[in-house]
């Protein structure tokens, strides 16, 4: 369902040239975030791909007004996203998590998470939204424009929707201020098992100037989720951004060139999922310690798939059909590590050493491991020099002389 939904929305707003550029990953971050749209109650799919359209537009005119300016916010507003996201989810675990007896931790997730959106998720998100409409309408110096941690005031993000003529709530629907300081001030009393009272008041007057509301549950969690899915709209904007002028931004080395920050343990792991499925692996665990290696602990997946195409098909007024090329490859579990690390140096980069330990797919068998300092990881990264050579960088490989299966999945392209 994810995959169809995706393909609808790179269909709907992508020119065909540039859906080859969609990589799996890619593909499968976007639908699992519309699948979780769906599952939090959002079925106008229509209308919010019209959002996401709207949003990709502006950065995509603002790149070609001004490359550079808009590579360098993008790319700070990433390497800010992945903490944000992070909490993103630990939020909604909390809410899942929340038994029906715990009142206060039933409704009172609901709220955590409403602050976090109000606060640090949408307002960071729009940031880049907003340094395109000043390099391409406003004028306004893009210098002022954002925080210390890369955030943009709210006032902005309704001052661009109104300023470009957009839908009412492209760009703003679900922001709330009153709601917001309901939560963050804890302005609210659990009435009973499916009711709580809201209220805002002026903390200079302590005079009301909002409420008290009751809402049941049901009415919290959906205006929390309005909020929720407008930030969802401006991810994917992004994300399409960057499928849309990745390569481009990587090849003319524009954006941010620091070395990356270390990232908190479970935010790695959450992130290598995905790229070590690329490469036929799991991965069983992510340990790091003071001073030590971070340690990736992978198994081969040992998957096989009997080479195929798969159709999906859009519907609509004039249907259309989109294919897939699926197939099995084997390749040396040595090649595979190397290029594994080489796809998330973003993501390990800020460790000084990493080492990579290898079970087979019994999860059991050793397969031996390596170790990499950073020259090294670097060295992989530029994609420069063979195999024997960057084998000779590392300080430790004693990976097995085998080799392991790898499904690929090619880019969707229209069918044939």
């Amino acid at each position: 369902m994810g995959d169809r939904w995706a393909v609808e929305l790179f269909a709907a707003i992508l020119p065909p040239s540039r859906v080859k550029n969609v990589n799996v990953h890619q593909t499968d971050a976007i639908a699992s975030r519309l699948v979780g749209l769906w599952m939090g109650g959002e079925k106008n799919f229509g209308r919010f791909t019209g959002r996401v359209r709207a949003a990709f537009m502006l950065l995509d005119n603002a790149f070609e007004h001004a490359p550079e300016p808009m590579a360098m916010v993008v790319d700070d507003t990433f390497i800010r996203l992945s903490e944000l996201q992070q909490r993103e989810s630990s939020l909604e675990d909390d809410i899942h998590r929340a038994q029906d007896d715990d009142l206060e931790a039933k409704f009172g997730s609901q709220l955590q998470l409403c602050e976090f959106l109000h606060e640090r998720f949408h307002r960071t998100l729009a940031a880049p939204y907003i340094v395109a409409d000043a390099l391409t309408r406003t004028g306004a110096p893009i210098a002022g424009l954002r925080d210390g941690d890369g955030r943009v005031e709210r006032r902005r993000i309704a001052e661009l929707e109104t300023g470009r003529g957009l839908q009412p709530g492209t760009l703003t629907d679900g922001v709330e201020h009153h709601l917001r300081n309901s939560a963050a001030h804890h302005l609210y009393s659990v009435l009973d098992d499916n009711r709580v009272k809201l209220w805002d008041m002026d903390p200079k007057t302590n005079l009301i100037t909002w409420g008290p509301v009751e809402w049941t549950f049901w009415e919290l969690h959906t205006h929390v989720r309005r909020l929720s899915v407008t930030c969802s709209a401006l991810l994917i904007g992004l994300a399409l951004f960057d499928i849309t002028n990745g390569r481009t931004i990587r090849a003319r080395g524009w954006g941010v060139a620091e070395r990356p920050r270390p990232r908190r343990r479970d935010i790695v792991k959450s992130e290598l999922y995905g790229p070590a499925e690329w490469f036929g692996f799991a991965v069983e665990s992510v340990e790091v310690s003071s001073g030590q290696p971070l340690v990736i602990g992978l198994r081969v997946k040992g998957d096989t798939i009997l080479e195929q195409t798969t159709r999906i098909l859009v519907g609509g007024a004039a249907p259309r059909a989109y294919q897939r090329d699926v197939r099995t490859e084997w390749g040396l579990l040595r090649d595979q590590v190397y290029g594994f690390l080489q796809r998330t140096y973003d993501i390990h980069g800020g460790y000084d050493v990493v080492r990579v330990t290898v079970t087979a797919s019994d999860g059991k068998t050793a397969l031996g491991q390596l170790e990499a300092p950073l020259e090294a990881r670097h060295a992989m990264l530029e994609g420069k020099e063979s195999i024997a050579d960057l084998r000779a960088r590392l300080t430790m490989d004693t990976l097995a002389d085998e080799k392991i299966p790898v499904v690929l999945e090619g880019p969707i392209v229209p069918a044939v």
